[in-house]
């Protein structure tokens, strides 16, 4: 049995030794340029749309690609990037659901021993969108685009883990 500055401690190491993933889909992102570009014609949710691939996020940015090259109503939108394309793919996959989210649940499957027990319910507390696990008492926390990690057990403040979007690569790369 590990203690909990142990515990603490692994995770921090574990998790600062992961290899940077490739830039990943994000569900927030993609509702933004969705919301900003695609709203008032394929409605919310997205319903309107003639390729059911790309709804289930199935090669997405290349169908959406193609409708804006092939669609005369979409040519406006040309300016978008294969990023910005891939945002949308992974928020038409994923609408119901946040970046946080993806990278919390991750989390649990990857470390359930730390982050106990899963699905938890999120919560947000000074500026903080997070999750408390009551089993092992420990936060896992997103502020200002960084992952944060709190002991319960453990005085002192949360540990910055690293940029979120580091996680959130881990978690695509995952099915998450």
């Amino acid at each position: 049995m590990t203690t909990p500055l142990l515990s603490t401690a692994l995770l921090a190491g574990v998790l600062a030794g992961l290899a940077l993933p490739a830039v990943a889909g994000s569900v927030d992102k993609g509702r933004s340029l969705y919301l900003n570009n695609c709203l008032v014609c394929h409605g919310m949710p997205p319903d309107q749309l003639s390729n059911p691939s790309v709804l289930a996020g199935t090669d997405a940015p290349a169908n959406i690609r193609h409708a804006i090259n092939s669609q005369v109503q979409m040519r406006h939108l040309a300016p978008l990037t294969d990023t910005d394309l891939a945002n949308i793919a992974t928020f038409l996959g994923k609408p119901s659901t946040t970046d946080a989210d993806r990278t919390f649940d991750w989390g649990e499957t990857a470390y359930p021993e730390l982050l106990a027990p899963a699905k938890a319910k999120s919560a947000v507390y000074d500026g903080y969108y997070y999750r408390y696990y009551s089993t092992t008492n420990v936060y896992i926390g997103i502020k200002n685009g960084r992952l944060y990690f709190l002991d319960g057990n453990v005085p002192g403040e949360p540990l910055d883990l690293a940029p979120a979007d580091y996680y959130l690569g881990q978690a695509e790369a995952a099915g998450f």
